[in-house]
């Protein structure tokens, strides 16, 4: 493990002990392979969600369409990790790994889609 990728853990649970109860339902709905949880306490309880067909999954689908699987309030914590590498063309090496065809959201904010919750 990298210094960054420990750092990031470190603040990953210090954001979650200082901002979410005691025992949060958290829904990760970017979770890819689960890199950010693998050592976290909390990661055995993350609800795994993702629009790639990926092996152990608790819900495949577009993660704009949530609010029509989790009601408003079942949710403490909603993680939104999406990719922060700026060479994911068609023609990239990264774009099978961090590209969802289906799922092409362009533009600064999305806030507005996640209005429902």
């Amino acid at each position: 493990m990298t210094r960054g990728q420990f750092l990031t853990r470190k603040r990953s649970a210090e954001l979650l002990e200082l901002h979410a109860s005691a025992r949060p339902r958290v829904l990760d709905c970017t979770y890819g392979r689960g890199a950010v949880w693998s050592r976290l306490p909390v990661r055995q309880s993350v609800v795994k969600v993702d629009i790639q067909p990926l092996e152990g999954l608790d819900l495949q689908a577009d993660w704009r369409e949530l609010p029509c699987h989790y009601p408003r309030g079942s949710i403490d914590v909603l993680v939104w990790d999406p990719i922060h590498v700026a060479d994911v063309g068609c023609l990239s090496q990264f774009y099978s790994r961090y590209v969802a065809e289906q799922n092409p959201v362009t533009g600064g904010s999305v806030v507005h889609l996640m209005s429902a919750w």
